[in-house]
């Protein structure tokens, strides 16, 4: 028996084959074991004890020794057994809880009446194989669905993957996604591929953009781009307390914040149709940047943006109320939602 790449032991000198995160080859094969030899055996400590696998992975050694031979499908699979693949298993708030961060039990259950913490049968839904290399990389991170030809092709960022399921035409099999009655055809929900090209000032921009919200915070973002904001920019696919799946802190989503800026954190809470907290994050309305909040600058403090919202931010307009009165997604007023 010999030491390969990274520390896996095959079943004869002859037959080594990697497994390596570099190579981004997780997932077993009916090959395993060089001639197919190990494929279908349960028993992972056979070929594979502790004190020899993993030995260049040293960011996870701890953490699988830890949990057993029980952790091993969630990185490679059920090596033909038909045992189910555990994720949460390492990836939950006490082992690895910033891979990915949660802030709250509301995950993307694929349910809207009831939200629970994610379960490993949820991560399977979006992510097929990683190579848990500790970047997240969309093209390598979520390649379980097929995009709009049938094909598997890798999404070239998150929102891409996103639109795989939401949209009106070719909804994923075994996940359809119905509209809201009250919402009708024009829901998010299934809208968001339209929007996202045609109307949505998230996405790609149909026009000028000079009506748009003016200010942005000191950042990335930038109204008339070629890289329009991420879904996951204010959506928190893996916990947040928020309905919706808002983001709950800036140290969440919003990643083309400065660093500074959006590790500090600042929370983020959405009470009704107010959104305030989320949008301040990224918005500044340029003529307080301009005249200032200070008493006697001649502002007038709700139409210019004065007043702080409930994180201490301030630059958005009517602070305390219903945004969606006039910022929705997919609606052709001001800059969307």
């Amino acid at each position: 028996m010999v030491m390969i790449a990274m520390g896996l032991l095959a079943a004869t000198p002859g037959h080594a084959r990697e497994v390596s995160r570099a190579a981004g080859n997780l997932l077993l094969t009916p090959s395993h074991g060089g001639d197919g030899s190990a494929w279908g055996m349960a028993d992972c400590k056979m070929c594979h004890p502790f004190k020899v696998i993993h030995q260049t992975a040293t960011d996870i050694k701890g953490i699988v020794e830890r949990k057993g031979y029980g952790s091993c499908s969630g990185c490679h699979g059920g090596n033909g057994t038909g045992a189910g693949r555990r994720c949460v298993v390492c990836h939950n708030s006490v082992d690895m809880p910033a891979s990915p961060r949660r802030q709250g039990p509301n995950g993307h259950d694929f349910t809207l009446k009831h939200r629970r913490a994610l379960k490993d049968r949820h991560c399977l839904a979006c992510h097929r194989n990683s190579d848990m290399d500790g970047s997240f990389e969309p093209a390598v991170d979520l390649s379980k669905l097929v995009d709009d030809n049938g094909d598997r092709a890798p999404a070239s960022t998150i929102t891409r993957f996103c639109l795989r399921c939401h949209n009106r035409d070719h909804q994923q099999k075994g996940y359809k996604i119905k509209p809201r009655a009250e919402r009708g055809l024009g829901d998010p929900l299934v809208a968001m591929a339209d929007n996202y090209r045609f109307t949505d000032k998230h996405g790609f921009l149909a026009g000028t953009g000079d009506s748009l919200y003016v200010g942005l915070r000191q950042s990335k973002y930038r109204y008339v781009s070629t890289k329009p904001v991420e879904c996951t920019d204010c959506h928190a696919m893996h916990g947040t307390t928020n309905p919706k799946l808002i983001i709950g802190s800036s140290n969440v989503g919003a990643t083309d914040l400065p660093t500074s800026f959006r590790s500090t954190p600042y929370k983020v809470k959405v009470s009704g149709g107010n959104y305030s907290d989320l949008c301040v994050l990224c918005h500044v309305m340029e003529s307080v940047a301009q005249g200032g909040c200070e008493a006697g600058s001649g502002v007038t403090v709700i139409e210019e943006g004065c007043l702080r919202t409930g994180n201490g931010l301030q630059g958005v307009h009517d602070a305390s109320n219903d945004c969606e009165e006039c910022h929705r997604h997919g609606e052709a007023v001001e800059a969307g939602l």
